[in-house]
């Protein structure tokens, strides 16, 4: 069954990107990013991890929707792997 945070996502059709922390308290990141996946297939799909940047790239390399952000991080380095998944930074009037 999926989850609360799943279900959201599927009915909120403004939803542009989500980010998914690996360290989720009832389930791990990758597993709720697949979750995702298989019910928002173009949905971008940025991955948080205090974990090894390559491991993570490596273990999501065949998604090109998805992206891997290394904590700690900073609000440009959030926006810049926002914009490589190809989503628009938010205007200042957003």
């Amino acid at each position: 069954m999926p989850s609360d945070s799943v279900k959201m996502a599927v009915w909120r059709s403004e939803v542009s990107a989500v980010i998914v922390d690996m360290g989720l308290p009832d389930r791990p990141g990758d597993q709720l990013a697949a979750e995702m996946r298989a019910k928002l297939q173009n949905l971008p799909i940025l991955i948080a991890s205090g974990r090894s940047e390559r491991e993570l790239k490596d273990k999501f390399a065949a998604d090109q929707r998805i992206g891997v952000l290394v904590k700690p991080y900073t609000a440009s380095m959030l926006i810049n792997s926002l914009a490589s998944l190809g989503v628009a930074a938010p205007s200042p009037q957003d």
